[in-house]
C-alpha cells in the first residue's frame, strides 16, 4: 500500500455501523485515539476503547475531544479489560445479558477491583451494560482516578466492585499473550475434531488456556479433559493475542 503515502499500524474491520459510531476489530492491536483511514487515504474515524471497542466518525471525535478539553476531560478513562459480546451458545454458559470479560490488565483498576476473565459486565455506575458497546459507552463517561462501581455476574452471584477509573493512554498495551505459550501449550488442533474447530471458527493453532474454567497445562491431560468433560463444553482461547471464549455443544 505504497500509493498510501502512510505507516500501516494494523487493519481494522468494521464490524457494525451505527448512526454516531462504528463497532471495530484491529485483532488486538491496541488503537485507543489513532486515526482510521479507509482505502482511499482518508481518515474517516478515530478509535476509542480495547481493539474490541468503538471508533466515532473523525468530525464527531473531533466534536468530542473539543467539548472534552474545554471541560478539562480530555484524556479518556479506561477500566483495563476487553470484552466479548455473548452469542447464543456463550448465554448457555454464562449471564444471559450483558459484556463478557474475556482479559484484564495486570493492576490495572479491573484486576485491582477483583474482576477476572469470565465475569459478565452488567452495569458501570448507573450505566446498564447489556453489550462490549454499552460498556464502552459506559466507560467513556468515567473520569481518569475518580471512584465507580462495576456489577459484574459470576456463575449465579452478582457482585458489585468498587474500581478507579485509570487512563486509557497508561492502560493501552500491546495484546496479552499466553503465559505459558510454548511447546508444551495446547492448541485447538490438540484436542478438538476438525468439525469442531470448524463449528467455532477458531485456527488450528490458537492456544487453549482453558477447559471448562480449569486450567488446560499438558496435550495428553487436556484431550482427555475435553473427551470427559460433558456439553456444552467451555473453552477460553488465545489466538494471535487476542483472548475469547467458545462453547462446544455436540449433544444431538
Amino acid at each position: 500500500m505504497q500509493w498510501l503515502d502512510r505507516h500501516i499500524v494494523a487493519p481494522v474491520f468494521v464490524t457494525a455501523a451505527s448512526e454516531d459510531s462504528y463497532a471495530i476489530d484491529a485483532h488486538g492491536a491496541a488503537l485507543s485515539g489513532m486515526p482510521l483511514y479507509n482505502l482511499d487515504g482518508q481518515a474517516f474515524a478515530i478509535a476509542t476503547g480495547s481493539a474490541h471497542g468503538t471508533a466515532y466518525p473523525a468530525r464527531e471525535a473531533l466534536e468530542r475531544l473539543t467539548v472534552r478539553a474545554a471541560s478539562g476531560r480530555a484524556i479518556d478513562a479506561a477500566l483495563g479489560m476487553t470484552f466479548q459480546a455473548l452469542t447464543a451458545p456463550l448465554v448457555r454458559v454464562f449471564h444471559p445479558t450483558g459484556a463478557l470479560v474475556t482479559s484484564v490488565v495486570p493492576s490495572g483498576p479491573a484486576a485491582s477491583a477483583g474482576i477476572v476473565h469470565g465475569d459478565v459486565v452488567t452495569a458501570i455506575g448507573e450505566m446498564t451494560v447489556d453489550s462490549p458497546e454499552a460498556a464502552q459507552k459506559a466507560i467513556a463517561t468515567l473520569t481518569p482516578g475518580a471512584p465507580t462501581t462495576v456489577a459484574v455476574a459470576r456463575g449465579t452471584r452478582t457482585l458489585t466492585m468498587s474500581a478507579t477509573a485509570g487512563s486509557a493512554f497508561a492502560l493501552s498495551s500491546p495484546a496479552l499473550r499466553p503465559d505459558d505459550a510454548d511447546d508444551t501449550s495446547v492448541s485447538a488442533g490438540d484436542i478438538l475434531s476438525v468439525a469442531e474447530i470448524e463449528s467455532i471458527g477458531v485456527a488450528a493453532d490458537a492456544v487453549v488456556l482453558e477447559i471448562n474454567a480449569q486450567p488446560a497445562r499438558r496435550r495428553e491431560e487436556a484431550a482427555g479433559e475435553w473427551r470427559r468433560a460433558r456439553a456444552p463444553k467451555t473453552l477460553y482461547l488465545d489466538q494471535n493475542g487476542v483472548r475469547f471464549f467458545a462453547v462446544v455443544d455436540d449433544r444431538r
